[in-house]
């Protein structure tokens, strides 16, 4: 988790998604990432 992910697996993805994050914080954990991701989805479906 240090180094992110490593390039052999990042060659497997289909679509690479980031988070800017400003500030004090230095990174995310999963729940919050997925939380973030799923609440842009929902906005985004609901603005259609």
């Amino acid at each position: 988790e240090a180094k992110g992910m490593s390039v052999a697996l990042k060659n497997l993805c289909d679509v690479i998604i980031s988070i800017p994050i400003s500030g004090n914080v230095n990174s995310l954990n999963v729940a919050n990432a997925a939380s973030i991701f799923m609440w842009e989805v929902y906005k985004n479906e609901m603005s259609l």
